[in-house]
């Protein structure tokens, strides 16, 4: 790794409890709690979305999704991006009971929200070809990253600025390779400047 690739050291063996309690440290310091008062909620009354795809214009997706990618970037100066990932794939090696104890405090706080871009990436693909891909694979898109896409041509338009490089699943949801995909789905032109 580099020196802008600095991942935070976690004691491998900290207790599920302490963990929690340095996250909800971090996020108290870095984002707001969301109000918690149920008060005035009718079940089947209000708005209810379920939809999978997000529909906004291109200028207020893509200011979306970058504010997703720094929000990211923020929490893996932490490594809470990947708390139960290796740490060869930009995680923290922790376990699934420090995940899921983050992923509690996490939402007790406000953030940009999810867009399928994201979420399709880095929870299923980026998932998928680390425990199933070939090691070419894993190297190419699960492995802690080498450098920023956000120097990559092909990534201008979505790469965040960070000095920190992003987490190594990220690198997947802002490169060519996704964003091209979702370009044949969405209709994006090439003249958009990110497909």
């Amino acid at each position: 790794m580099t020196d802008t690739q600095q991942r935070p050291l976690v004691d491998p063996d900290i207790a599920v409890d302490d963990f929690a309690a340095q996250a909800t440290a971090w996020f108290e310091a870095n984002s707001t709690r969301r109000p918690h008062s149920n008060d005035g909620l009718v079940w089947g009354e209000g708005n209810f979305d379920v939809s999978v795809f997000s529909d906004m214009s291109f200028e207020d997706e893509q200011a979306h999704i970058l504010s997703i990618a720094e929000w990211i970037q923020k929490k893996a100066t932490k490594g809470y991006h990947a708390a139960d990932w290796p740490a060869e794939f930009g995680g923290l090696g922790l376990s699934r009971a420090h995940a899921r104890s983050l992923g509690r405090i996490e939402r007790q706080f406000q953030s940009p929200g999810s867009h399928e871009l994201v979420s399709v990436t880095v929870g299923l693909v980026a998932s998928t070809i680390r425990v199933l891909g070939s090691e070419a694979l894993k190297e190419r898109f699960a492995a802690a990253p080498t450098r920023s896409p956000a120097n990559s041509s092909a990534n201008q338009e979505l790469a965040p600025t960070s000095q920190a490089s992003p987490p190594a699943p990220f690198v997947m949801a802002t490169s060519g390779w996704s964003t091209g995909r979702r370009c044949g789905v969405r209709g994006l032109s090439s003249a958009s400047g990110v497909c």
